[in-house]
């Protein structure tokens, strides 16, 4: 640079300098522009967030405002309500009252009376009638004794609370005996009650023995001994208990019961006679008294001063004088009735020993029937707090957010729902292999009961009272293989509960079969098990007298190997008439009479997996080879009788699975039929009512299964599926009579395939329309018509007649 002319070195500068501040205000103008940039997307970020907080805090504050306004409005009700329970105390606390007062001056004007009139009886006897009317002027004061006591309060220390309608507790009798741990700490008094039943009043004569010793490991508190008063039978069975264990004879042998620790004692003790043949325990529990596991030698003395009684020559006469009664029979057998005297009776009659024949098995007593009045279950609106099978198990339904639910347990629907896709998948295999010509395995009628189970268990789930895990306490529980949440149990706890809502009980099914879960408990002691007894429920005693006394046959398969049935015996029967015969017929002969209304449908009907089991002998028919063809509804063979009754069929008759409509879905436990009528051009639905001879019915209005022709328009079907659905005519419709509207569309599942074949060709050949669509869409059409599922019999079955 000093080389150059000034000038130039002048010009090299400012160039220089121009440059540099052109290159800088670039840089700077650079920078500030991304800076600009970077802030003003950082305040819009921060903008839009701000917004975003202001609508949700304007929405919070909305909400607030409206739960403020809602918490004043349930602040509101609630007062409302509190003011309202507080009328209603007040009112029970005055119908309380009146009903003690005028309870009062019903005693006093029955003791004035009865003493006026005792006194009249007296003096009339011994002749003198000079203080007659002195003692009818001045009565005698009430006796202390049965005088009452104000209208109880809630939670008094020691005194049970008075139960509206329950025995009136008498003050006088303040203390009778006392209830005592197996510790000897006392739990309370046992107060004496109104005499108002044959048992209260004789044992209130009877001298306390013994205080009333609960047995050890028993819970037995406050709440338990205020329960003792409740009425909830005609005999006040707790308080009796109590004072049977006070009053009567320790026994040497104790009762099964008692052997077992089923009850609420420690004693095995005994009154004896007629009214009192019950241990305390026994009678706590509302069940007959369990027979000494071993014979009885004799009873023990309750006090220092009671003689030991000798041994009776027969211990079947101690065994029933000392109350002992053997589960098998009845407390009071009839046969003892014809050889006690008396007050009328005359000469010199003895009463019999009672010797009861040897009897294995078990018969049922209707006293024991489980109804309202003798239900031992009780809870406190929230848990069961009797029996102790079922004890602190919550009333209402429990999921998986219940605090009683187990961590351990899992949820039953994710146990059904991979074993029924099971299923299914098995009956789809098996249809296919059918389809072809191929039968392997379990027969598609099997697979399909189970997948229909799977479907009423998880329905039982969705919608039923509980869950199988409160059914009874968690001691009872088994899980795994075998236990209440595997798939065979589960069903068989369902089905109970279904057969059971057929009975119309006057308890809740769930509730009867609590009760009779409690029975077996104490009948069987350490060998009951849940699972095993649920499994089997089917042909427990109880449920089996039931079943019977509702009408209700109990269902079997026959044994198999056994003869036809017109040849049992080696007699032969009368030959089962052709069902169409039955719509002809204008006799019959004497020794089939037909009344005139059938038994139930389905007494003798079988699943119909099992459609014959030696039972008839069925042959099949063989149309014409001259009808063969490429029609792929062609079929050679044809049955000539029905599998179970051996009942003949013609060429129209179409043995049904199941049929559904709009309204009802068929059993699939009766024997049904289409059988076309061409007098009519119809389809009649009729069902099996009876099997020797066999005899047909129909189900009687609103439920209706037949089908006009007139009214088909097409028939969808698929083959493999065994499942058709028919479109009807929606101009000239059949109106359902239980709802008056149009009964819809018919869907039918049949049991083989050449039966449905043969109905098909048989339709079209009539002119209905026929289109094979697949079997996912037709089962889809079949899942999506929800319909009363009818019982497996029907009372109102109406017999076929000419």
């Amino acid at each position: 640079m000093d080389t150059l002319p000034f000038d130039e070195r002048q010009q090299v500068w400012d160039e220089t300098e121009r440059n540099f501040w052109s290159n800088i205000r670039h840089e700077w103008e650079t920078a500030q522009t991304d800076a600009d940039k970077k802030h003003q997307q950082a305040v819009l970020d921060h903008r839009v967030e701000m917004a975003t907080l202001i609508g949700r805090q304007s929405q919070l504050a909305e909400t607030r405002t409206r739960l403020a306004k809602e918490l004043a409005q349930v602040e509101e009700d609630l007062a409302r309500l509190a003011q309202q329970c507080d009328d209603r105390a007040n009112q029970l606390h005055r119908l309380e009252k009146d009903y003690h007062e005028d309870q009062q001056k019903h005693l006093e004007t029955r003791e004035k009376v009865t003493q006026a009139m005792t006194s009249y009886f007296q003096k009339m006897r011994s002749g003198s009638t000079a203080d007659l009317g002195r003692t009818s002027r001045e009565p005698t004061p009430i006796s202390v004794e049965h005088r009452l006591p104000p209208p109880s309060t809630r939670g008094s220390e020691g005194t049970p609370e008075q139960s509206v309608g329950g025995p009136i507790i008498l003050p006088s009798h303040k203390l009778l005996v006392d209830i005592v741990h197996a510790d000897g700490s006392v739990v309370g008094p046992v107060l004496a009650i109104e005499p108002w039943n044959q048992w209260v009043r004789s044992i209130l004569e009877l001298p306390i023995r013994r205080p009333v010793k609960i047995r050890r490991g028993r819970k037995f508190n406050q709440e338990h001994l205020s329960s003792i008063y409740e009425r909830t039978e005609a005999k006040g069975v707790k308080w009796l208990s109590c004072m049977i264990q006070a009053t009567g004879k320790i026994q040497s042998r104790r009762c099964i019961s008692c052997e077992k620790n089923q009850g609420a004692f420690d004693d095995c003790v005994i009154i004896g006679g007629e009214m009192f043949n019950k241990c305390g325990n026994c009678e706590w529990n509302r069940q007959g008294l369990q027979g000494p596991p071993t014979p009885v030698s004799r009873v023990l003395p309750s006090t220092e001063s009671e003689m030991r009684t000798p041994l009776p020559a027969n211990p079947r006469d101690h065994l029933f004088n000392s109350g002992f009664t053997p589960a098998n029979i009845r407390s009071r057998p009839p046969s003892l009735d014809l050889h006690t005297p008396t007050a009328h009776s005359t000469g010199d009659v003895s009463p019999q020993p009672y010797a009861p024949k040897p009897n294995p098995g078990w018969v049922y007593d209707p006293s024991c029937e489980i109804n309202r009045h003798n239900l031992v279950l009780r809870d406190n609106g929230v848990v069961f707090t009797f029996p102790p099978c079922v004890e602190d198990v919550p009333v209402a339904k429990i999921d998986q957010n219940h605090p009683y639910w187990e961590r351990s347990w899992t949820d039953v629907k994710t146990l059904i729902e991979p074993a029924l896709q099971s299923w299914r998948e098995k009956y789809t295999k098996a249809v296919g292999d059918e389809s072809r010509g191929e039968k392997r395995g379990t027969s598609k009628y099997q697979i399909g009961r189970q997948v229909n189970r799977g479907i009423k268990i998880l329905k039982f789930l969705e919608t039923g009272d509980i869950s199988p895990y409160q059914l009874l306490a968690k001691q009872y529980l088994q899980s795994g293989k075998g236990g209440i949440t595997s798939y065979d149990t589960l069903f068989r706890l369902v089905d109970t509960l279904e057969e059971l809502e057929k009975y119309r009980l006057d308890i809740k099914p769930v509730d009867w079969l609590r009760h009779r879960l409690h029975e077996l408990i104490l009948e069987q002691g350490a060998d009951f098990n849940f699972p095993r007894t649920i499994h089997d429920f089917y042909h427990d005693e109880k449920l089996k007298y039931i079943r019977d006394k509702c009408g209700f046959k109990n269902i079997g398969r026959p044994s198999s190997g056994k003869p036809p049935r017109h040849v049992q015996n080696g007699t032969p029967q009368p030959k089962p008439l052709k069902r169409k015969m039955l719509h002809s017929q204008t006799s019959t002969p004497a020794d089939t009479p037909i009344s005139g209304r059938s038994p139930l449908v389905g007494h003798m009907s079988l699943p119909p997996d099992s459609p014959s089991d030696g039972v008839t002998i069925k042959r099949l028919r063989h149309i014409s080879p001259a009808l063969a063809s490429d029609d792929e509804l062609y079929t050679a063979e044809l049955s000539d009788a029905d599998s179970w009754c051996g009942s003949p069929l013609t060429a129209h008759d179409w043995r049904l699975y199941q049929v559904k409509t709009r309204l009802y879905t068929s059993s699939t436990k009766v024997t049904q039929y289409w059988s076309w009528l061409d007098d009519t051009k119809r389809f009649e639905h009729q069902v099996l009512t009876e099997i020797s001879p066999a005899k047909w019915g129909v189900l009687r209005e609103p439920i209706n299964f037949d089908l006009r022709l007139d009214e088909m328009v097409q028939i969808t079907y698929n083959l493999k599926a065994l499942h058709i659905s028919i479109l009807v005519n929606t101009e000239r419709p059949v109106i359902a009579k239980k709802d008056g509207k149009p009964r819809g569309h018919i869907m039918a599942a049949f049991k083989r395939e050449r039966t449905m074949k043969r109905f098909l060709r048989f339709c079209r050949n009539k002119g209905v329309r026929l289109a094979e669509i697949g079997g996912d869409e037709i089962m889809r059409m079949w899942d999506l018509m929800p319909s009363e599922q009818l019982p497996d019999r029907d009372e109102d079955a109406e017999e076929l007649k000419g």
